[in-house]
């Protein structure tokens, strides 16, 4: 009987911190990994004779390497002054135009406002095969350039073969919460 109750003990004392750190672990906040992306040619997604994407998605190691929210700019931070600067921007789109010949990203309803651009892909959610559009929450690390005067990162810039480097989205639109 000695021993039973030895062994409740020392299995007592064992589980206990273990559930506890448990439900420590659970009730912490956690910020949502960002998602790997798709490109997908505009051209070829308009045409029914191809609809397959011509890029694949950003490998692991390259989401893991998102900057800190921290080192990012707010896309309304974004501005004129900038133009030529590398810069990380986190925010969330609030439109998405498309036409046969280009993707336009907009964060703002104002005009001459920061935005994202490409001329020959769209970014596609690998999970849904749809593109990227309005509410979803993206961070891009690219140069700052201008069309008039009104900053944009040219997003075909971040392509390196067939992968984005430097463009990630989050499934939470709370990941972009100032």
């Amino acid at each position: 009987m000695k021993r039973t109750n030895q062994l409740f003990v020392l299995l007592v004392l064992l589980i206990v911190p273990m559930l506890i750190s448990c439900a420590w672990l659970l009730g912490t906040e956690t910020v949502a990994p960002p998602v790997a992306t798709e490109v997908q040619n505009i051209q070829a997604a308009t045409s029914a004779a191809t609809n397959a994407p011509v890029a694949t998605t950003l490998s692991s190691s390259d989401a893991a390497t998102a900057t800190a929210f921290a080192n990012c700019y707010h896309p309304e931070q974004i501005t004129a002054s900038m133009i030529g600067q590398s810069v990380c921007v986190r925010g969330v789109i609030q439109n998405l135009s498309q036409g046969s010949a280009a993707t336009r990203y907009t964060f703002s309803d104002q005009p001459n406002t920061f935005f994202l651009y490409d001329q020959v892909y769209e970014v596609i959610d690998p999970n849904t095969g749809k593109t990227l559009g309005s509410g979803t929450c993206v961070e891009v690390h690219g140069t700052v350039k201008n069309i008039s005067g009104v900053p944009y990162i040219n997003i075909e810039d971040l392509l390196v073969g067939k992968r984005y480097q430097g463009f990630y989205f989050y499934h939470d639109p709370a990941s972009c919460t100032w």
